[in-house]
């Protein structure tokens, strides 16, 4: 389709298959007309299209501004919450040695208790017991066989390790007999940190 008006020779658009020259081939004339008028001739208009969004910046801060109202209000939650389970445990009152005992212990007696809350029970035993008998500074051997000795510390003691090294091999035990001597006991979870 000629977009140009007037005589073509159609040779120089040839290429033959070989690649060689068509020089030789006999010309191949095309005439072609404008079918308008000179003057009616002018380009198509061009489509007015609504331009994309642009910028976006207000977008993006507004968005941010949310994030940060809503991650400070979750810290302030979460903090509320965690005063309000303080204020709970301390309106409570405090955890006696019998209170941190319990759970320890019935887990003990039915097999179900791991490594660590083994040793977290033996340790809470031992540090009440050693102050009570002022045996803080004696050797940790030398402080358990004493305890093992006593008619009240020694209950608990060698009851424990019939439950953690001869499971299946005990009588039941009144588990509120046994606790009654740490009924009135503070919690001593910093004095035993303070020792490990």
């Amino acid at each position: 389709m000629p977009l140009v008006a007037g005589r073509l020779d159609l040779r120089k658009y040839l290429i033959r298959e070989d690649g060689s020259s068509v020089s030789d081939l006999p010309e191949l004339p095309v005439v072609s007309e404008a079918v308008l008028p000179f003057d009616r001739l002018k380009p198509n208009d061009l489509p007015i299209e609504k331009p994309e969004r642009v910028g976006g910046y207000t977008t993006w801060m507004v968005l941010l501004a949310i994030l940060w109202v809503a991650g400070l209000a979750a810290i302030l939650l979460v903090r509320r919450k965690k005063e309000d389970v303080e204020a709970g445990e301390a309106a409570a009152g405090p955890l006696t040695l019998a209170d941190r005992l319990r759970p320890l212990i019935e887990r003990a007696q039915s097999g179900t208790l791991d490594e660590h809350g083994c040793a977290q029970l033996e340790r809470l035993i031992l540090a009440y017991w050693r102050r009570e008998r002022g045996l803080g500074d004696v050797d940790a051997g030398i402080a358990i066989r004493t305890l093992r000795k006593d008619p009240v510390a020694g209950q608990l003691l060698k009851q424990l390790e019939l439950w953690l090294h001869a499971p299946g091999q005990q009588e039941p035990v009144d588990l509120a007999a046994l606790l009654e001597p740490y009924r009135n006991a503070p919690d001593l979870r910093e004095e035993v940190a303070s020792q490990c």
